[in-house]
């Protein structure tokens, strides 16, 4: 198991030590293979990969700077073309970011100590817009409820 924590309202899957792990250009290189996991970074273009990414089992999602969003994009994009695998995030995440990292669809960050700070941070129990995880903004939920 990796030291990997859920974030508040996450359910956290279970993960195999097994796989094995490249990074984007390796995993390229390999022959793009499904069962596995992948590290990629923000800067990373990921659109002529997108097909086969949402194949695999894992992805880790590297951040370099808290003020850097495009792992969130990256994300986002990876849960809206149907990648149903693990997804976290890795790098400089701050903790009060988990409630977007969640949205997007992430599953866990990986480091303890962001992980731990983002628990004693409060949540939120209802959200207006649509995430990838709630694809009806709130308005559509009361309507039909």
């Amino acid at each position: 198991m990796e030291n990997l924590e859920q974030g508040p309202g996450a359910t956290l899957r279970t993960t195999s030590d097994a796989l094995q792990s490249y990074t984007l250009q390796h995993w390229v290189e390999a022959g793009k293979p499904a069962s596995c996991a992948v590290e990629v970074a923000g800067e990373d273009d990921l659109a002529p990969h997108y097909p086969a990414l949402v194949l695999v089992s894992r992805i880790t999602i590297y951040f370099a700077g808290f003020m850097d969003g495009r792992g969130f994009s990256h994300a986002g994009k990876l849960r809206q073309l149907g990648f149903t695998g693990e997804l976290f995030a890795d790098g400089d995440v701050l903790p009060d970011q988990w409630v977007f990292l969640e949205r997007c669809g992430f599953d866990a960050i990986r480091g303890g100590e962001v992980a731990s700070s983002a628990h004693a941070l409060p949540g939120f129990t209802e959200r207006y817009q649509a995430d990838a995880r709630e694809l009806d903004p709130l308005f559509r939920r009361k309507r039909s409820a």
